[in-house]
């Protein structure tokens, strides 16, 4: 079999770049997102757990709630999104450490 050329080494390395900018990058702002609403929900969740002694009902103790339980509801779909993504960049990484290595190997870096 023969081996890959400088060239299609190039364009294998380009794509796997503009797969990472293109696909990755714009997903990042899922980490910090999920983190907050964890966040959020572990903090409301405390809040009406154990913090919540009288019995009087506020507007903003309903507005609290309806916020925690949105919160609530948006955990799992980003943990799936996060976990999706967080597999997918390692995939990624490795296919360019792969190609990397193979360049080296072969004398192209």
């Amino acid at each position: 079999m023969k081996r890959p050329s400088k060239n299609w080494n190039k364009v294998r390395m380009a794509a796997l770049d503009r797969a990472r900018r293109s696909a990755i990058e714009p997903l990042n702002v899922l980490y910090p997102a999920h983190a907050i609403v964890c966040a959020c929900y572990l903090g409301g969740f405390l809040r009406f757990q154990f913090f919540e002694t009288n019995g009087d009902f506020s507007i903003l103790s309903a507005l609290l709630l309806l916020i925690v339980a949105s919160c609530g509801v948006l955990v799992p779909i980003l943990s799936g999104s996060v976990f999706t993504l967080l597999y997918a960049n390692q995939r990624l990484n490795k296919l360019v450490e792969e190609q990397r290595s193979h360049q080296i190997h072969q004398g192209y870096a």
